[in-house]
């Protein structure tokens, strides 16, 4: 309010012609907001017949959207790294791991003479978790063959080579937010996990390793290339968890004595100098017909009926407006409000709806580039969830405006993808743009225009 009698003073001393543009602008954006006039009769009560403006409101532009797997998205140098198994009955099985280097707590170490090894023990602190804790997870450890780099851009299909042998094949049901002994105190949220049980072969490395090898952490990383840890799919159920490689109480600790101490340990750690890999992988064999058909045999028809789109490299929805370009046949238009309407088909999200979600412009070679609305900042763009209506809506306002504006620009689908989609595993399933119950609202364009003479 303050802007718009801001802008009145200012036009007062300017062009009476503009105030009245300005005055009719804000009573557009009244009228909206209360919806007690068609918006082809907005402001009409009070202009002179003359100087009517002729606004339209329509819904019934065409909205095409279908759902197609994600190639893969950046995971080198995460925050949080994920580890778990999810069975979703709708998408089937997600399976998450990690790959990570590990680094020296001191230059130049030795284990004294004739080191025998007592546990090699790998603790994880807890940051969080997705799913349900009460599920029993299989983790499996493997030792790395080939060494990450930190320079180097990562993706979630990435596949490093490991030797076979499993150190861990620990089952355990998730404690999250428990108190763990460690002598001689007790920590809160962190696992433990033995891996010399199975194998006692990565402590004897480790214990044995040579003078060059414990010299620093270049020689070190290269004798020991890192761990790779991922859990056995579930078969129903299931958890992810997130885990902070970057807490001081994160680490892989070798407990061991020597001809003249017993009860001796040394710290292996993670640290923002180490890198660290998430690696992603779906089994859609498990997951629905209706969702199998249209993004794994690519029947974009069903479309129509339901869209998908999860994180974790998983699935986007493809929208496009295939004849918006012909609304430049009505004349000149000026796009007064343009809102992408996008409500859930399920009535209970599965665990819990996204917060945010994102939509962007599809350019080539699988590229996306920002819509000129999202400049305005998400409480102008839109992207969260409205709990009460179970749906999603953004402004695309410029977007359109541009679109009939300038010939020149190319009407690009648009992607829909879940915020923050490298660490957030969470989905959601849309109304198509044409449901067989004529009675859902489906996907649509809401739009407000303004024929201009």
């Amino acid at each position: 309010m303050h802007i718009m009698n801001f802008m009145i003073k200012s036009l007062k001393r300017s062009n009476r012609s503009a105030l009245r543009m300005v005055l009719i602008a804000g009573i557009v954006v009244s009228a909206l907001s209360s919806c007690t006039k068609s918006p082809n009769q907005l402001g009409a009560d009070i202009l002179p017949e003359n100087s009517k403006l002729n606004v339209h409101y329509t819904d019934t532009a065409t909205v095409y959207a279908h759902s197609q797997r994600v190639d893969s998205v950046r995971t080198d140098g995460l925050s949080y790294n994920i580890v778990g198994s999810i069975d979703d009955p709708v998408f089937g099985k997600t399976t998450a791991g990690f790959y990570t280097q590990i680094q020296l707590s001191s230059d130049g170490q030795s284990f004294g003479t004739n080191p025998v090894l007592d546990s090699l023990v790998l603790q994880l602190y807890y940051q969080g978790f997705y799913g349900d804790t009460l599920s029993s997870l299989v983790l499996h450890t493997y030792e790395m063959k080939d060494t990450l780099s930190l320079t180097k851009a990562y993706y979630s299909n990435t596949l490093i080579p490991v030797d076979n042998k499993d150190y861990s094949n620990f089952e355990f049901i998730p404690r999250p937010h428990n108190r763990t002994p460690v002598f001689p105190d007790t920590i809160n949220n962190i696992i433990r996990i033995r891996l010399n049980d199975v194998y006692p072969d990565l402590g004897e490395k480790l214990l044995h390793a040579s003078a060059a090898s414990l010299a620093n952490n270049e020689h070190f990383q290269q004798y020991f290339k890192g761990l790779y840890l991922v859990t056995q799919p579930v078969s129903q159920g299931g958890v992810l968890l997130y885990f902070d490689l970057l807490s001081s109480h994160s680490n892989l600790t070798l407990y061991y004595k020597d001809d003249e101490q017993d009860s001796l340990k040394y710290r292996f750690l993670f640290s923002t100098t180490t890198a660290r890999v998430n690696r992603f992988e779906h089994d859609y064999s498990f997951g629905s017909t209706a969702f199998q058909q249209q993004v794994l045999q690519g029947d974009t028809a069903l479309g129509n009926q339901q869209v998908y789109i999860q994180g974790f490299a998983g699935v986007k929805a493809v929208i496009t407006l295939p004849y918006f370009k012909d609304f430049a046949k009505l004349g000149t238009l000026g796009i007064n409000e343009a809102i992408l309407e996008l409500p859930g088909n399920e009535s209970t999200p599965f665990f819990e709806a996204p917060k945010n979600i994102i939509l962007v412009k599809n350019i080539e070679n699988g590229a996306y580039d920002l819509l000129p609305d999202q400049l305005e900042g998400t409480g102008y763009f839109g992207g969260s969830y409205n709990a009460s209506k179970n749906e999603y809506q953004f402004r695309i306002t410029r977007y359109i405006q541009s679109l009939l504006s300038d010939t020149t620009i190319a009407n690009k689908s648009l992607s829909l993808l879940i915020n923050g989609g490298s660490v957030n595993p969470q989905r959601f399933i849309f109304r198509g743009s044409h449901p067989d119950n004529d009675t859902l609202n489906p996907i649509r364009l809401k739009l407000v225009y303004t024929e201009i003479h």
